[in-house]
Parts: structure tokens; sequence; C-alpha cells
């Protein structure tokens, strides 16, 4: 496809349309009319919004999008965003992805080229849904990227929402290495069975991880607090065991005062 940039009332708008040798398809139509049905149902945050279908004479048949501004993700982690900013945008892309699949659609083709995001807030828009499947109207494997597809997307199987959830491990590698190792390993298991059942227990499981620093912290106090009580009551009894075993002693000290 080819995307143009154009405005209308001083608004910028993007327009999708297919290749100029494609002008004409009826292939390239529907595929184009199959996508901005998958977007027309659409109505969330971090996913980028259709304002409809039209016929141009210069571009033929065309998708009308909001335009972005801001960069692709593989672009912007360029930059060395902190750790919030990070942890912010795996959570909005995971919570795009999850609705997209309790709307019973299937991206097929995430990678960080179709993870925008913009410059004001620097929030998560999802982009670019040619590949993408609904229980309304579900296709063969029309394609993937192999970097960030899963094994049966390259076995030639028609992918599912366990798919998506093997790219969302590789992308989510991509923006923080060194962390949530055990959370994206369960993510690139081989059998789609042994990845997580939904998008919602990945974010479980990555929110579990930032919190165990808060909670691990909270035991060391917890342990330090009991480890100086266990102290102060072991002297306790000490004390207690000496004036049982000589009282008198004490009592003339007492008396020299």
């Amino acid at each position: 496809s080819c995307i143009y940039k154009t405005t209308y009332k001083c608004k910028f708008l993007i327009l999708k349309a297919a290749n100029p040798e494609n002008i004409g398809s009826q292939a390239s139509a529907a595929l184009l009319r199959r996508e901005y049905q998958i977007l027309s149902e659409l109505d969330h945050p971090f996913i980028i919004r259709t304002w409809g279908l039209r016929n141009d004479p210069q571009i033929g048949e065309c998708i009308i999008l909001d335009y972005v501004d801001g960069m692709s993700l593989d672009k912007f982690l360029e930059l060395k965003p902190t750790h919030k900013v990070r942890l912010r945008i795996i959570n909005e892309l995971l919570d795009a992805v999850a609705y997209l699949h309790a709307k019973q659609i299937v991206h097929k083709d995430l990678k960080p080229s179709n993870i925008l995001i913009t410059t004001n807030g620097e929030h998560v828009k999802l982009i670019d849904f040619g590949f993408s499947d609904a229980d309304s109207q579900m296709a063969n494997n029309l394609g993937c990227t192999n970097r960030y597809a899963s094994p049966e997307q390259l076995n030639g199987e028609t992918p599912d929402y366990r798919s998506d959830i093997f790219t969302l491990g590789k992308i989510i590698r991509e923006i923080e290495p060194h962390r949530y190792f055990f959370a994206t390993r369960r993510c690139l298991k081989v059998n789609p069975e042994s990845r997580y059942l939904d998008v919602v227990s990945l974010t479980k499981a990555i929110n579990l991880r930032n919190r165990l620093p808060y909670a691990l912290l909270i035991l060391a106090i917890l342990l330090t607090g009991l480890g100086i009580w266990i102290s102060t009551l072991i002297n306790h009894t000490s004390d207690c065991a000496v004036l049982n075993k000589n009282p008198e002693s004490v009592f003339k000290i007492i008396e020299q005062r």
C-alpha cells in the first residue's frame, strides 16, 4: 500500500491506498475494504482511528485515517526513554491488543514499525491492520513479518490470538531488554498452548514483576523489625535470668546508691 498525507478543513489526515501499479486491482480493493471494515469497528485511545472509505480520482479507493504526529517504536527507543516511559508504552500496547482480542480480532503483524509513539505525551498508536483477521471475515495467513512472526505463522498455519502473544513477547524484550525475562519466555514458547491464555494474564505478569522490588523491600523491613524484636526479647530474658540467680546483689547495689 501507499500512504498519503492530506488536509481537510485545516486538519491533517492520512489516505491509505493501493500501490500505483495495483490501482484498479480487485484484490487490492478487497483487502482495503476488509481492513476498513475491521478499523471501523474499533474505538480505542491507543489504536489509530478511521474516518471512512472513499474513491479518490487520483489514487483510487483509499482508507481515511487520523494523522499521527510521532515516530515508530523502533526509532523512539533509539532516544533511550526512561524505564517509566517504557513501562507505560508496554501497558498501552497490551491494553490495545487486549481490546482487539476482546473484539475477536487478531492483528497478525505486530512489530515496532506498526506501533507509533505520539510526539505529544509519548503514547501508543497501533496501526496497519492489513493482515488482521476478524471472526466475521476469517482469511488464510495473508502475510507477516518474519522477524516477529510466530512459529505457526512461519509454518503457513492460520494464526490466532496466541500468535499476537508470541509477537508481544519479542516486542517487550526490545522495549525492556533486561526485564520481564520470565514473562516474555512464556510468550515465546513454540507450542501455542504453553503461552499465556490471554493478554490480560500477560499484563498481570508484567505488573507483578514491577511490584516485586517493593514487596522485597517491605519484606526486608519486616524481617529487620522481627530481628530487633527477637534481640530485645533475648536480652530481656537474659536480664531476668541474672536477677533470678542472684537477687541480693541487685538489692545491695540499690542500697549503695
